[in-house]
């Protein structure tokens, strides 16, 4: 099917293409030969030439005019269609190229992300028998230039905890067109005691960028903690968006759009 599809292809551009130079070259040498043998049958050429006058007359010499075109396009097909491809491949890096050192001039540029599924869900565990259940949200670049000042944070949680702070998620990055990161949003600590048995546990949002995190009592499904996050750059506008965040019966961390 391959092989049909690029003969395919070969037929359309050979019709398509413009090739006015060779089909010059060829009434050009058809007109010549034809005068050559018309006005200069003499004695004093080598070769009589007269008796291929029935064959350069009529409808012939349309017909191999028409083939020569035609056979020469074929020809040239395959060479215009590489010729057509380079010429993409140098446009394409010339605008990857240019959209590194540039940057953004969208509005809407950077983008929040969650999925109930890894790798935005994590569960790590440990020797000891304890587990760490994590949620995680993708920012991601889909501007057209690069993002400087990249930051994401936690700007709102209800129920407020004991210590209302701004939550900085992650630190200042550059975000190049496309790129998108996975930055820690909340995680679950389940801790065992030496029987096995529960020990803590608790919510907690982290804020590596300040040092500091803040912690919540586990909510329920019924009652979860709302949480807004919030993405921004120098070169966008703000994007914020809201999640429920709760502990399931299972003692597995969950978190969900709002």
């Amino acid at each position: 099917m391959a092989y049909l599809r690029y003969a395919c292809q070969v037929v359309v551009v050979a019709f398509r293409h413009s090739l006015s130079i060779t089909q010059n070259i060829i009434f050009v040498a058809v007109l010549l030969v034809g005068l050559v043998i018309w006005y200069a049958p003499g004695p004093h050429m080598g070769v009589d030439l007269t008796v291929w006058l029935p064959t350069l007359s009529g409808w012939r010499i349309a017909f191999m005019v028409t083939a020569l075109i035609v056979g020469g396009r074929l020809m040239m097909a395959p060479y215009w269609i590489h010729q057509g491809l380079q010429a993409t491949i140098a446009e394409q890096r010339a605008r990857l190229e240019t959209d590194t050192v540039s940057q953004n001039s969208l509005h809407h540029a950077v983008q929040i992300e969650f999925q109930q599924t890894e790798p935005f869900m994590r569960r790590h565990e440990f020797p000891a028998g304890n587990a760490r259940f994590e949620v995680y949200v993708k920012i991601t670049n889909a501007g057209n230039g690069f993002l400087s000042e990249c930051v994401t944070s936690i700007v709102d949680i209800m129920p407020r905890p004991a210590t209302d702070i701004y939550t900085i998620l992650s630190p200042l990055i550059t975000l190049a067109k496309g790129e998108h990161r996975y930055v820690l949003v909340a995680g679950f600590n389940e801790v065992k005691g030496t029987n096995g048995q529960l020990v803590y546990n608790d919510l907690v949002t982290f804020a590596f960028a300040t040092g500091g995190f803040t912690t919540l009592e586990p909510p329920t499904a019924d009652a979860p903690a709302i949480i807004t996050v919030e993405a921004k750059a120098l070169e966008c506008r703000t994007e914020r968006k809201q999640f429920k965040l709760w502990v399931g019966e299972n003692r597995r961390l969950f978190m969900a759009d709002a």
